[in-house]
């Protein structure tokens, strides 16, 4: 588990970012105990304290200048909404991760990280719709099987249909793995046992 005040750094792999546990809700993307977890595809970015704020506000600010200098730049659109959702600027991020799909409609990662900022702002059956979309342009695409299966489970309470759609990833791939290293296979198996409730994994 990691501070806020300690380094964050992002990149193309896959990272954990908190979603809930069995009392709290820890909001934010460093820090919390968590059940399952969010996955997200964000460029690198290692700062810290005051630091990243002013990194952050900088390149928000010269990535807003440049979509309204290009507003047809989808790489643009991408790393603002990346930047806003480092700075937990949900609608913002919501907004540019739609400019971007609007010029590139088939990019699972966008699909993935706008289901999140969703799920982020309460609207958690359009962050299904957007997990799917991510899910229907690449039906191997495991990070929004994951969290497709952590919305129905923790904020619609559906364990049954939660279950399913992880097991369908044990069919893309059989050793899939769950937050903090565990084979997602035996999150199946608490949840099934616990009536939906497996046993907590640590963030990074």
């Amino acid at each position: 588990m990691i501070s806020a005040r300690e380094p964050v750094m992002r990149s193309v792999s896959l990272q954990v970012f908190t979603v809930l546990s069995v009392f709290i809700f820890l909001g934010g993307s460093i820090a919390g105990m968590l059940f399952c977890a969010y996955f997200v595809h964000h460029e690198s970015v290692f700062l810290s304290g005051i630091t990243a704020n002013e990194g952050i506000a900088n390149q928000i600010e010269r990535l807003e200048n440049a979509v309204i200098s290009n507003p047809d730049n989808v790489k643009s659109w991408t790393r603002l909404g990346n930047f806003y959702f480092d700075s937990d600027q949900y609608e913002k991020a919501i907004d540019a991760y739609q400019k971007s799909l609007s010029l590139e409609p088939n990019n699972p990662d966008v699909w993935t990280d706008l289901g999140v900022m969703y799920r982020r702002t309460e609207q958690p059956f359009k962050a299904i719709e957007a997990f799917d979309k991510a899910i229907d342009i690449d039906p191997k695409y495991e990070a929004s099987r994951l969290n497709k299966g952590a919305v129905l489970m923790y904020d619609l309470n559906d364990r049954e249909s939660a279950i399913r759609v992880w097991e369908d990833l044990l069919k893309v791939n059989p050793h899939a793995i769950a937050p903090g290293g565990e084979y997602l296979i035996e999150l199946i198996r608490e949840a099934n046992g616990a009536g939906g409730a497996p046993s907590s994994t640590v963030g990074r």
